[in-house]
């Protein structure tokens, strides 16, 4: 019999034919097999070029990939980070991550008066800058007597606590999902709603930049505001896109967009009138006796607790997010604001502590407390509560709690730094040392601070809410 020349020419012939169309077939099942699955972010952060993901890492769909990568992300999958509580086997709740989904829980069982009752014991606890695991089921034990006989609301508390971690969990603190979207929610409403102590402090902080500012020469002024735009150009932020003046400057540095950004009043005013200082104080010889006292401070009790390590990735693309939720965290609900532009946010460079990198005194009591982690005690606001003080000593009536206010609000919605990290710097003196920032105490100082509080608090406790619903729901459908 004679040979077909096709198979002469291919020793496989039909055969190796179809094998192949088999094998590349059982491969697209494969990758099929993936779409709805969630990976870590490390493996997706590094195959979002092939691979389309959620904000949480759960993977929608899948292009051209190998057998090897189809095996990579298949091995570095994860539960979901939508599903609340976390399922048998996996890490432990916090005391936080406890007391929040006790408060999801009333929402579900309690109402009127038992409901009031339960709220007052619960969200102190949490607001706290204290928060402990004797804390926590002390409050959880609480609102158990003060629900009465409601036995399905016991039954839920008691599986909360049951499932609390018995030793501080470092991964899962940094990842404090209810910190950063409290901090989230509360920076941008700060932002948002300047009030009018916080623009009375730009107004002064602007003030005594461009008493400053008009005493150089037009060749000094030049150099000054060329030096400024140039670290704003380093360091791009989202919400710039919300701010026509400071963008002008930035595009085209001159002394007369200088002025006229100081004396802005539009929306983010605040936000800019502030970060502009910062880069004009490390820059300009007249504000050096100030920045200097600042430096010296700096050195001697900030340095020493911060401890960068650049994130593996190498390039940091811009995105649109705002305040210090973790990429993988945007979109886990439904109500996260979108932001006003492209940046790059200064925690997306760098990692999270743990034993590995090293972990300071400061960050230490942060993970303890449940404290959001950004990238260390701030610098900036360092340098800012120098500048305040100078203010405040010529002026009395300046308010420096809606100024510290005001900065904690734009640091943590450019993603930079925590309220935790700024209040570090503000409550140094006061305390004789880093204390965790006590949300609880922050809300007594001004009506927008207060205000700021109950939004973000509102914010997160509805997202555990909704949470705990599809939880339950997938619960059912199983």
């Amino acid at each position: 019999m004679t040979s077909h020349p096709a198979e002469n020419a291919n020793p496989g012939g039909i055969r190796g034919l179809i094998s192949r169309f088999l094998s590349a077939f059982q491969h697209a099942r494969n990758t099929e097999d993936l779409v709805g699955k969630t990976v870590q972010p490390k493996y997706a952060q590094q195959y979002m070029g092939k691979v389309q993901f959620t904000g949480v890492g759960t993977v929608v769909s899948v292009g051209a990939i190998t057998e090897r990568q189809y095996r990579i992300l298949l091995n570095h999958t994860i539960p979901s980070p939508l599903v609340t509580p976390t399922a048998e086997g996996n890490a432990a709740r916090t005391p936080g991550e406890c007391i929040i989904n006790a408060l999801a829980v009333a929402n579900s069982h309690l109402s009127g008066k038992t409901h009031a009752e339960v709220v007052a014991v619960l969200k102190p606890t949490w607001l706290d800058g204290d928060l402990s695991r004797s804390a926590a089921v002390n409050a959880l034990n609480l609102v158990k007597h003060q629900a009465g006989d409601m036995l399905a609301f016991h039954h839920a508390i008691d599986e909360i606590m049951a499932s609390m971690e018995s030793k501080i969990n470092i991964p899962r603190r940094n990842d404090n999902f209810y910190g950063r979207l409290f901090e989230t929610h509360l920076s941008e409403y700060v932002c948002k709603h300047p009030d009018s102590g916080m623009e009375a402090a730009r107004d002064a902080v602007a003030s005594r930049i461009l008493m400053d500012f008009d005493t150089y020469g037009t060749e000094d002024a030049e150099d000054v505001c060329f030096e400024v735009a140039m670290k704003l150009r380093r360091d791009p932020v989202t919400w710039r896109a919300g701010a026509a003046d400071i963008q002008d400057f930035i595009e085209s540095p001159s002394p007369d967009r200088f002025r006229q950004m100081m004396r802005t009043t539009g929306p983010y005013s605040v936000p800019t009138v502030l970060s502009v200082a910062v880069g004009y104080m490390l820059e300009a010889s007249g504000m050096s006796s100030i920045a200097d006292e600042a430096t010296r401070f700096y050195e001697a009790a900030i340095l020493p607790q911060r401890k960068l390590v650049r994130s593996s990735a190498e390039n940091v693309a811009a995105q649109t997010m705002h305040g210090l939720l973790l990429p993988y965290q945007r979109g886990a609900h439904d109500k996260q604001a979108a932001s006003e532009g492209n940046g790059v946010r200064p925690m997306d460079r760098y990692v999270r502590p743990s034993q590995h990198t090293g972990i300071t005194s400061n960050d230490w009591n942060a993970l303890r407390s449940e404290r959001t982690i950004a990238i260390g005690i701030s610098g900036s606001a360092n340098l800012l509560h120098y500048l305040f003080k100078d203010i405040r000593a010529q002026d009395e009536s300046f308010p420096m709690e809606s100024a510290q206010l005001a900065t904690a609000g734009w640091l943590a919605h450019s993603g930079g730094h925590s309220f935790n990290e700024v209040y570090s710097v503000f409550g140094y003196e006061r305390s004789g040392g880093v204390v965790p920032v006590s949300y609880d105490r922050l809300s007594l100082e001004t009506y927008t601070a207060n205000e700021a509080v109950e939004y973000a608090f509102d914010k997160v406790v509805s997202a555990a809410t909704d949470l705990r619903q599809r939880q339950l729901q997938t619960v059912l459908r199983q």
